[in-house]
């Protein structure tokens, strides 16, 4: 019984040695592997690619398609009821201001100019007769001005008459080139939209664009614009000016037109090419500015990391700052970065305020 008892007793203490041991070595293993890790320098390094700060032209550019039209152009409709009987030029030929086009013919407006001249000549007789006997004292006032009056309703009808007898003389209202001629001689016209003479003024180009308020609102008469066109034979170019910039919003876009002038151009470009039209919306030409990949943002705006040397040690520091323009490329920042002259364009995803970096020379 005493031997049993001192077995037990015996076992107990070696248990308690064993478990006091294992705590021993594992607490003092643990504490020298925090020590020593406390004690361990960091040396980690994190590779970086870098561009330097520089000042240059922030230029952005906004394009859209556009068609050119001739600056001036008038579609020339004969009158209805007649027959054409001359045609003096063709599609191509050249014009001056005033040029008889075409003559028609037409027996009804004939009758009803007749008709309005001698319905003219009767009244001023009935008027002349009226102001002898008012004279006289034989009509009175009354009847005069209503004679009057119909004798001024008869010049109106006839002058009415004159200018739609004028019309079977088809003019060119501006100097030009005859761009369409929809009518032979020997047509009977009665349809007037069905025939028609353009007349075109090519010295000048025109281009209408509808731009939205945000690129209208930066425009003014000195916005530099290019025209450019690009075909089989190579891009061609061509500067515009702005002609008009219209007053109000059209409802149904949400856009403003906008017509552009074009004075001097290449001899191969006609009204209806198709063209790029290029218009400078902003140019700043001495900008400090940096690639738009060495920007980040968080909650606090806008910053990036800049590369220091720091005791024989290359660091990145964080560098809050304002930006500006952008061209889609680099974008001008407004913080003075003279201090600085590299900044990191890639790698910054892993680094913080003061991180040890190693600069990688671009492949």
């Amino acid at each position: 019984m005493n031997l049993k008892k001192t077995l037990l007793i015996g076992g107990a203490v070696v248990l308690l040695l064993a478990v006091a041991f294992a705590i021993g070595v594992y607490g003092t293993s643990n504490k020298s592997a925090v020590e020593l890790a406390a004690k361990k320098p960091l040396t980690a390094v994190t590779p970086v690619l870098t561009n330097a700060v520089e000042r240059r032209r922030i230029k952005k550019i906004f394009t859209t398609p556009a068609n050119l039209e001739a600056w001036k152009q008038i579609n020339l409709f004969p009158m209805k009821d007649a027959r054409v009987e001359i045609i003096n030029f063709s599609t191509g030929d050249k014009v001056e201001a005033g040029d008889d086009l075409a003559y028609l013919s037409s027996e009804s407006q004939k009758l009803k100019k007749r008709l309005a001249d001698i319905e003219l000549n009767l009244q001023q007789r009935e008027y002349e007769i009226a102001q002898r006997l008012a004279r006289k004292n034989f009509v009175s006032k009354r009847e005069l001005e209503e004679k009057t009056l119909r004798l001024e309703s008869r010049k109106l009808r006839q002058r009415i008459e004159d200018i739609e007898s004028s019309k079977t003389t088809i003019k060119s209202p501006i100097k030009g080139v005859l761009a369409e001629v929809n009518i032979r001689e020997g047509d009977y016209i009665s349809d007037p939209t069905k025939h028609n003479i353009l007349v075109m003024d090519p010295e000048k180009l025109k281009i209408s664009i509808f731009l939205s308020q945000k690129i209208a609102q930066v425009l003014n008469y000195r916005t530099p614009i290019r025209v450019v066109r690009k075909d089989t034979t190579g891009i061609t170019y061509a500067d515009a000016v702005i002609d008009s910039i219209s007053p109000v919003v059209d409802k149904a876009s949400g856009t403003i037109k906008t017509e552009l002038i074009i004075n001097n151009f290449p001899t191969s470009w006609r009204p209806g090419m198709f063209v790029q039209v290029e218009i400078t919306i902003l140019d700043r030409p001495d900008s400090i500015a940096i690639p738009n990949e060495a920007l980040a943002h968080d909650d606090q705006g806008a910053y990036i990391f800049a590369i220091m040397e720091e005791e024989s040690k290359i660091v990145a520091e964080k560098v809050r700052l304002e930006t500006g323009a952008t061209d889609g490329q680099y974008t001008e920042i407004i913080t003075d970065l003279d201090a600085y002259d590299e900044v990191v364009i890639q790698g910054q995803g892993t680094l913080n305020d003061g991180s040890l970096v190693k600069v990688v020379e671009t492949p």
